[in-house]
């Protein structure tokens, strides 16, 4: 995989470990053998270099307990997604069969935590749950057993007509995360929220000014998750050329 080969010489002669992370675009356990033939030709490359690896996945738990007992027993740390109580994650999150998605996300939390591997939950706030969220973060802690908890607002997409969030909601939005965060902090619960991180050069999934490597479903090596399509008028300044086309990565076909 010439990507995983890229990024495994740079850290070598920078003595750094292989750093990857699955995300974006879609569940990453959807394509179940691919996602562990990555892990493994990843993990044997920086094995043959004689340099570490960490991994990182993020998923929606609604996966079944071997997968998730895999995840655990491969991952360094783990993003999960759930919006909240069961009415919420429900909702927000239902699935293809309609089978309430929230107790298969409770039984993935507790299979990274017998594991003893770190995760951290990711909730999106939307309109309707913006005042919901010291409920939102006791359900996460109490059911979950999260330690570590984003709550992150939707926001708009180029493909989405409108914002469900606007000038008006911020204070609304501030005071309810400042209530969430206090209960938090007396749980002994981190509680984040992106926002600016004046510590470090970060952006939406974009990450132009930092050394990270970004890999499509098409296989094209980038900077930027928000411009994958290659009919996009910006794709070309993000996508990473190497004698003209963008450079592509080959991964074996598993039948």
């Amino acid at each position: 995989m010439e990507g995983a080969r890229w990024v495994t010489e740079n850290c070598r002669e920078r003595g750094l470990p292989f750093t990857v992370g699955f995300h974006g675009g879609g569940e990453p356990t959807a394509n179940w053998r691919l996602l562990t033939y990555l892990v493994s030709i990843t993990r044997q490359l920086a094995a043959e270099h004689g340099i570490g690896w960490w991994g990182y996945v993020a998923t929606h738990g609604v996966i079944s307990e071997c997968k998730a007992n895999w995840l655990a027993e491969n991952f360094n740390l783990i993003g999960l997604s759930c919006d909240g109580p069961p009415d919420i994650q429900n909702s927000q999150r239902p699935t293809m069969r309609d089978n309430p998605a929230s107790a298969a996300v409770v039984n993935s939390a507790r299979a990274f935590a017998r594991h003893g591997t770190p995760f951290l939950v990711w909730a999106t706030v939307t309109l309707e749950t913006l005042d919901r969220k010291p409920e939102i973060a006791r359900y996460l802690f109490d059911h979950l057993g999260a330690r570590s908890i984003h709550l992150e607002p939707v926001y708009r997409l180029d493909r989405a007509a409108s914002s469900p969030f606007g000038d008006r909601d911020a204070s609304r939005f501030a005071q309810s995360f400042l209530i969430a965060q206090q209960w938090a902090l007396a749980a002994g619960m981190g509680i984040h929220l992106s926002g600016s991180r004046f510590d470090e050069l970060h952006g939406p999934f974009c990450n132009p000014l930092r050394d990270v490597l970004k890999i499509t479903s098409t296989g094209d090596f980038g900077v930027c998750f928000l411009d994958i399509d290659r009919a996009s008028p910006r794709y070309q300044a993000f996508a990473i050329f190497e004698g003209g086309p963008p450079a592509s990565v080959v991964v074996e076909r598993i039948e």
